[in-house]
């Protein structure tokens, strides 16, 4: 379903409970949009009628700029996983295997096995997590879990598009914005978009946490994934060697 709103939005796919639902505000998002679903875009019809221009098997590829997730945040406002997506992912009991988000016990993974529509992800997140829960009660989900979910969630979306799994990712740049207070009795999302190359580089996601049918706290991550752990570990010990030097200066 398309339909225009007052504002010269476009809705697309308001009803349909097994595809997306989007609300771009251009032509230029739709491109991107288009680009995100990837494979996905034969089976929503505005798109087959719009943009079949550009490339007989709907093969639409943006040019992003890896280095500006700022550029690129308000996609997330865009795009919602479809009805019937969420509701799966609500009943959702098995977590995704520990190796995509780079913990070395099952305990300790957050997040669910994946609902996908192109690179469009959604999890359900666990968020009792032992190591990180905190020493006083709290009636709402602590910001350090919150975190720790968004972390996994960029971990875990970029190998399920294929990045390497013998890379090393750093954390370069974070925003996030808080809307409400996550409740802790009730079950929320993670929907997020990555955006990387499979064999590292600069990178970043799109994320939001979604909980009563809204957003309640959104953001972007932005990386540089080493492309080998041996490169990664050969960086850091230069690091340290540095940070070593600095303090022996400061101490005279």
């Amino acid at each position: 379903m398309v339909r225009e709103i007052q504002n010269d939005d476009i809705v697309i796919n308001e009803t349909n409970p097994e595809l997306p639902y989007i609300k771009s505000k251009s032509s230029k998002d739709l491109f991107k949009i288009a680009s995100i679903f990837q494979d996905e875009l034969g089976k929503i019809e505005y798109f087959q009628t719009h943009f079949n221009k550009y490339s007989g098997e709907n093969d639409i590829d943006y040019e992003w700029d890896y280095k500006k997730p700022s550029s690129f945040y308000g996609l997330i406002d865009e795009i919602v996983l479809s009805k019937d997506a969420q509701s799966r992912l609500f009943l959702s009991s098995k977590k995704i295997g520990k190796g995509y988000v780079h913990k070395n016990h099952d305990e300790n993974v957050m997040l669910s096995e994946p609902e996908r529509f192109g690179n469009l992800f959604g999890f359900k997140v666990f968020p009792d997590l032992e190591e990180l829960n905190s020493d006083h009660k709290s009636d709402h989900i602590d910001g350090i879990k919150l975190f720790e979910a968004i972390r996994q969630a960029t971990l875990a979306s970029s190998h399920l598009v294929g990045l390497k799994f013998d890379t090393a990712t750093a954390l370069m740049q974070t925003k996030i914005d808080y809307i409400k207070f996550v409740e802790s009795n009730i079950p929320f999302l993670v929907e997020i978009i990555p955006f990387c190359k499979v064999d590292g580089g600069a990178m970043f996601t799109v994320f939001s946490i979604i909980q009563n049918g809204e957003i309640v706290m959104k953001g972007y991550m932005g990386a540089y994934v080493f492309r080998s752990k041996e490169q990664f570990f050969s960086k850091r010990e230069d690091m340290k060697i540095e940070a070593q030097k600095k303090q022996v200066r400061m101490n005279f």
